[in-house]
């Protein structure tokens, strides 16, 4: 995803080439693999997922990333913390 801090804006454009490329060329979609998960940029993950189908996967040291999250923003039980 794409995120504006200037504007406070999130949007797909990158996702949308890289689905629209995927399309066009008839090439099939078996995995998403996410690789590199920090606290200053969000993963389109999901979004291109819901748009292509396939497996979205990614280590299982994501937990980790959750309840660090979960704590730094004050996420209360309902913030996942199980790789989901």
């Amino acid at each position: 995803m794409d995120i504006n801090y200037a504007v406070g804006e999130i949007n797909y454009y990158h996702a949308n080439k890289m689905i629209d490329y995927i399309r066009s060329n008839s090439l099939k979609t078996d995995s998403i693999i996410g690789t590199n998960i920090h606290a200053e940029h969000l993963s389109g993950g999901s979004y291109i997922q819901s748009n292509l189908g396939g497996k979205l996967g990614i280590s299982e040291e994501i937990k980790i990333v959750q309840n660090i999250f979960g704590v730094l923003f004050n996420e209360g039980s309902e913030f996942k913390r199980d790789d989901s």
